[in-house]
């Protein structure tokens, strides 16, 4: 939307000024001026940091590849990264699998 909608990025200058010191004001506006957009996901996981994407599941590592992907294109920066969850861990929910039907031999 700042990249599309000039009102969008002037009441963002417009918040960023009213709500900055004056010491801070230049470093928040200096990236809007230059429309130097950075995006960035922070996924909170009881999961080892290390793991990375694999923590995700499937559908999600996917989805975030599709949006990195727009995101480059549309000369945006991206990034990710993972936030220790220090919530309290609830047991997952253990899900019985259906048995498939036995396939019958077409001999």
């Amino acid at each position: 939307m700042l990249k599309l909608e000039g009102a969008c990025l002037t009441n963002l200058r417009d918040l960023v000024t009213a709500r900055s010191t004056e010491a801070a004001r230049e470093q928040f506006l200096e990236p809007l001026n230059g429309q130097q957009f950075r995006v960035v996901f922070g996924i909170v996981t009881h999961k080892d940091k290390g793991k990375k994407s694999e923590n995700l599941p499937l559908f999600s590592r996917v989805s975030l590849m599709r949006i990195s992907r727009d995101l480059k294109i549309a000369n945006t920066e991206c990034r990710f990264g993972f936030i220790e969850d220090l919530s309290e861990k609830k047991p997952g929910v253990v899900r019985k699998r259906r048995r498939k039907a036995p396939v019958a031999d077409a001999a």
